[in-house]
């Protein structure tokens, strides 16, 4: 194939994927087990009255990939279309060392055995859809973090109702390091949390903050000096929040995010991320992250985000 043919589809692909945000899935879905008994395969989930927690657990590195996206949109959608949700839901990982990590990079990329065109527009429209759930859905959402937040598990700890973190959390952006921005609303977000300067030293330089820092800044709420101190006052957090009427907490969410970005910012955001992700020199980085990766499993590199970026260079 010429290089501007794979250029055009991958552009096609790249804004296919970020504008389309109802197709349905054509192609048959890779397979995997998925234990309904837990809640959704890698999320793993329990309700206690108002709060439910809802923990990732995706090994090897908390890859936000096809397992995970169907997952999370799943469990989303279950709480759209449930008439009474619970009123508050935490998210955490199983993972001492990783919340959430960035996208599967095969999903991104045509030279990958596994891509399919059809499939991966599929999973974008689904990405969106989770985001949109974060900002619109009732339910309060709470990040128990205590370990990396990078990439896709930063765009989505940055767009939930609040964040708490433990002394091994660490948040950042490693999207610059791979000539693409940090997408789906998750630097139009993190300026709204820590302001346009603060917010460019950590995406442009592809540094990661820990949670102190992160606490110092706002990108969180609070830093916590321990995981067991953590979950202890999130718990207690939530179900305070979980006591009072659910018609107070909603209608507060939606005030609060009155003031976040608009529809027409986060679609040109999505825009520049397709036309970023589309060149030739993209796809080039792509490769090279799997190859210095060890295709996305527990590496020193993986471990190492956002520092390790700079060894792609």
């Amino acid at each position: 194939m010429s290089s501007l043919k794979q250029t055009i589809n991958s552009l096609t692909l790249f804004i296919s994927s970020f504008v389309i945000l109802t197709q349905s899935l054509v192609s048959a879905a890779p397979s995997y087990s998925r234990d309904n008994s837990t809640g959704y395969g890698t999320i793993t989930t329990s309700t206690l009255g108002d709060v439910t927690r809802a923990v990732f657990n995706n090994p090897p590195i908390q890859l936000h990939d096809y397992k995970l996206i169907n997952d999370l949109y799943d469990f989303l959608a279950d709480l759209n279309n449930t008439s009474v949700p619970p009123k508050v839901v935490v998210f955490s990982s199983a993972d001492p060392e990783i919340f959430l990590t960035h996208l599967d990079i095969h999903i991104l990329i045509p030279s990958s055995p596994s891509f399919n065109v059809t499939y991966s527009n599929h999973l974008f429209n689904l990405d969106v859809l989770i985001f949109k759930f974060l900002r619109t859905l009732p339910t309060i959402f709470i990040g128990e973090i205590n370990g990396l937040a990078t990439g896709a598990g930063n765009e989505f700890a940055t767009q939930l109702d609040m964040r708490f973190a433990g002394p091994n959390a660490r948040f950042g952006g490693l999207e610059v390091g791979g000539s693409l921005i940090q997408g789906n609303g998750g630097a139009l977000h993190l300026v709204k949390l820590i302001g346009p300067g603060r917010a460019a030293e950590s995406l442009m330089a592809v540094t990661d903050v820990d949670a102190a820092t992160a606490d110092a800044y706002g990108w969180v709420n609070r830093a916590y000096g321990s995981g067991a101190e953590l979950t202890s006052e999130v718990d207690k957090i939530a179900q305070r929040m979980a006591v009072f009427p659910a018609g107070g907490l909603n209608g507060t969410k939606v005030s609060i995010r009155s003031n976040g970005p608009t529809e027409k910012q986060l679609e040109d955001d999505l825009a520049t991320l397709a036309r970023l992700g589309a060149l030739n020199s993209t796809q080039e980085l792509f490769e090279r992250i799997l190859e210095i990766s060890g295709n996305q499993t527990r590496t020193p590199f993986e471990l190492g985000l956002d520092a390790t970026m700079v060894d792609l260079y």
